[in-house]
């Protein structure tokens, strides 16, 4: 799901953040509601491109990884 959030934000970063500067916050969230606007006129699904066996598996490799973090940053504080 967090993958999800992190393709919707670059897609309203590229198709409306990043297009011009904005003079005002109003401005800004003028310009976000236009483009949620015209995107839920023609909606279209986020699709899941990874099988759930390598999600799964890099959360495993993660999940490990950050074990071995916290191991040494334990034993550097201590």
């Amino acid at each position: 799901m967090a993958q999800l959030g992190r393709t919707f934000f670059r897609d309203l970063t590229e198709g409306v953040i990043r297009e011009g500067s904005f003079q005002s916050v109003s401005e800004l969230v003028r310009a976000i509601q236009g483009w949620l606007a015209e995107r839920n006129r023609q909606p279209q699904r986020y699709v899941w491109r990874a099988e759930g066996a390598a999600i799964l598996e890099k959360i495993t490799r993660a999940r490990a990884k950050l074990g071995e973090i916290m191991a040494d940053t334990s034993r550097t504080a201590g």
